[in-house]
């Protein structure tokens, strides 16, 4: 019947046995997405150097932190307020590495290095974190430099105290050596096998404090 109205209509026969195209729907990135391209590229910075030391296991763990929150949010659902509920999320988990705020700031800016790598490989169009909330205040921070000596007078008195240290130090293991026989000393179980010990077993401690 269909193909009768056709044929009445002056269309051909074979427009009805063509199928109708189905539209490709492309979905959108999600974070997940986004993490884990910049983890398989190697960290990038914004000059496409891989990134090495502290800075590439910052960004690495990092990273295994984003994914709990971020892997299934899609990235055009990603801005400041996606941001605030990060921020909320983070404090209600604690920190084991960093304090608070400062720490949710290096995370995010992580995130935001993974999202500008993502936007120039083409995997997303623009960096949603790039006008992303900071929440630390300014006034917070200390930097190196309010710390260091101001004048010549200063840097002699910090150099001062620091010799005086190492000769209290120094004078402190005469002490101890010349209080023990050489052979009573150096023997396994002698003051200096003790120290070791005890050195050992603080060294074991904070490893497994810290793994």
């Amino acid at each position: 019947m269909e193909t009768y109205h056709k044929r009445a209509a002056g269309l051909p026969a074979a427009v009805t046995e063509q199928s109708t195209p189905t539209a490709q729907v492309q979905t959108e990135p999600t974070m997940g997405q986004v993490i884990r391209k910049y983890e398989e590229d190697g960290y990038p910075d914004k000059h496409k150097a891989l990134r090495t030391g502290p800075t590439l296991e910052d960004e690495t763990n990092h990273c295994k932190i984003l994914l709990q929150f971020w892997d299934a949010i899609p990235v055009g659902s990603v801005g400041p307020a996606a941001c605030d509920r990060y921020h909320s999320w983070r404090n209600d988990q604690g920190f084991r590495h960093g304090l608070g705020n400062r720490q949710v700031d290096r995370e995010l800016n992580t995130l935001n290095n993974a999202c500008r790598w993502a936007a120039r490989s083409e995997l997303i169009k623009l960096n949603p974190l790039a006008q992303r909330p900071k929440y630390q205040r300014s006034s917070e921070v200390k930097h190196c430099r309010e710390f260091m000596p101001q004048n010549a007078d200063e840097l002699h008195a910090a150099a001062a105290i620091l010799a005086e240290m190492e000769t209290i130090v120094k004078g402190d293991r005469r002490h101890r050596r010349a209080s023990h026989p050489p052979d009573d000393y150096d023997r396994p179980g002698g003051p200096q096998g003790d120290a070791d010990r005890q050195e050992g077993g603080e060294e074991d401690h904070f490893r497994d404090g810290e793994g």
